[in-house]
């Protein structure tokens, strides 16, 4: 397989850590999947939405790791869950902007909202630096 490309600052440094916010992905292939496959990454990887976080869970190679928390402030926030989930988050979709692209407005809309507490990256145990996010 060929090296992703990335800049040689960060080859120069692999495996690069790569911190996932929001780790649902929109189909069953991580965006990062080949620079796992090269054995130049290591992933840390935040999702609050259990199925998802069994999903991801499930697929993870042994340079995976997933927690299941939504990262903020540290508080309450209230998590705007999408009709397709990977679009969920603590910020609610603007439907006019997601109108531009093709099929997003409705990917986009709300289903549930739910309050979750959040957790701040300088919180998590273990996170170490980060050189991707």
């Amino acid at each position: 397989m060929d090296r992703p490309m990335l800049p040689e600052s960060v080859l120069q440094h692999a495996p690069v850590h790569v911190l996932d916010v929001g780790a649902n992905p929109l189909d069953d292939e991580v965006p990062y999947v080949d620079l796992l496959d090269a054995g130049l990454a290591r992933v840390t990887g935040f999702e609050p939405l259990p199925e998802a976080m069994e999903r991801l869970r499930g697929l993870a190679g042994p340079h995976e790791r997933y927690l299941p928390h939504a990262v903020g402030d540290g508080g309450r926030h209230v998590l705007h869950v999408c009709e397709e989930q990977g679009f969920s988050s603590l910020l609610r979709p603007d439907p006019m902007r997601l109108a531009h692209l093709v099929d997003f407005e409705r990917l986009g809309r709300v289903v549930d909202e739910v309050e979750i507490d959040t957790v701040r990256l300088d919180d998590v145990p273990d996170l170490g630096p980060v050189d991707l996010l």
